[in-house]
């Protein structure tokens, strides 16, 4: 039993930006039970306000990333059609980074749709 390569990648059409706006109103409209089948349901012993806390500081940090700085374990690169903010490394059971962890719980499928909303492809 060895470790893996995990590698988290938010994808963008070339000459496009995220609308961050849409992405927030649309975790918002996320109820509890929605929220219960995400990664955020390991914060919900603190409550409903606390998994859309947690939420919407991941989109506030990938938010930072992608237009500011980003820790050294984030790349963003433009690709012919696409720019794209990729992260990872060699995992033995946990997430290798605090960058993964964050864009691991917004990437999860059954959170996705907040993603898209910005218009991550």
């Amino acid at each position: 039993m060895g470790a893996d390569l995990l590698v988290y990648v938010l994808e963008m059409d070339k000459g496009e930006e995220p609308d961050w706006e849409a992405a927030r109103r649309k975790a918002e409209e996320m109820d509890t039970e929605e929220l219960l089948d995400t990664e955020y349901r390991f914060y919900h012993e603190e409550g409903e306000d606390s998994m859309k806390e947690m939420l919407m500081e991941d989109l506030e940090t990938i938010e930072m990333w992608w237009t500011e700085t980003r820790p050294r374990n984030l790349l963003k690169y433009p690709l012919r059609h696409t720019e794209v903010l990729i992260t990872g490394g060699m995992s033995w059971g946990d997430l290798p980074t605090e960058s993964a962890e964050v864009i691991s719980r917004v990437m999860s499928p059954e959170s996705r749709h907040v993603l898209e909303a910005a218009g991550f492809n």
